[in-house]
């Protein structure tokens, strides 16, 4: 089959909650980009939350590099956004979630987002979405 210009994002991770967890380094070729996005969701009127378990692995990169941006979007919109940097990070190799809290008002699709900012290395377990209370 020979190599792949483009390696596949899927990972084998045993601490992930499926065994497979998104991943992406430094040694990509693509270099900065969309990790994650989709899934174009209908979501009811609601306070809701989004969350997303990510973790990124070592690298001696200074604490303020920004690593990944995660965002909820909507017909051109961004409603809710946080940039991550080294610094937001517990440990190193250990996963931690990312909730972000928007209010839902329009029956357009959702789509969220996970955008890598070439730097270190980034994994994405899984993204869940749930109505929070008023």
């Amino acid at each position: 089959m020979g190599d792949l210009a483009v390696p596949n994002l899927a990972a084998a991770r045993d601490d992930a909650s499926g065994g497979y967890a998104l991943e992406v380094g430094p040694d990509d070729p693509r270099g900065p980009g969309h990790l994650f996005w989709g899934p174009y969701a209908a979501l009811r009127p609601a306070s809701t939350r989004s969350s997303s378990g990510g973790g990124r692995r070592g690298g001696r990169l200074p604490a303020e590099q920004l690593v990944a941006t995660v965002d909820v979007y909507r017909d051109g919109e961004t409603l809710a956004m946080q940039q991550l940097r080294f610094r937001d990070f517990a440990r190193p190799r250990a996963w931690q979630t990312v909730a972000l809290r928007f209010r839902r008002t329009e029956p357009d699709p959702y789509e969220f987002r996970v955008f890598y900012h070439d730097a270190g290395t980034l994994a994405l377990d899984v993204i869940k979405v749930r109505r929070v209370g008023d």
